[in-house]
């Protein structure tokens, strides 16, 4: 919320760099904190669906282990 504060008064354009966490303004640059795994799928543009197709092997592999019926 500082982070906004700060923000809520400058003009002109406010660059946002998620690979280094910065927030660059004609003014000064401010660090930011995020989560490492929000920080992966924004930089990647995975959706839920896609992130889910990361674990394609390991869901395909634990299904046919698994004593459950499948669904499908």
């Amino acid at each position: 919320e500082k982070t906004l504060e700060k923000l809520r008064h400058e003009t002109g354009d406010v660059e946002v760099d998620l690979e280094n966490q910065l927030i660059k303004t004609n003014t000064e640059t401010i660090h930011f904190d995020i989560d490492l795994h929000k920080k992966k799928i924004l930089l990647e543009g995975l959706d839920d669906i896609a992130q889910t197709l990361l674990y394609e092997k390991k869901i395909t592999e634990f299904e046919k282990q698994s004593k459950i019926p499948s669904v499908l």
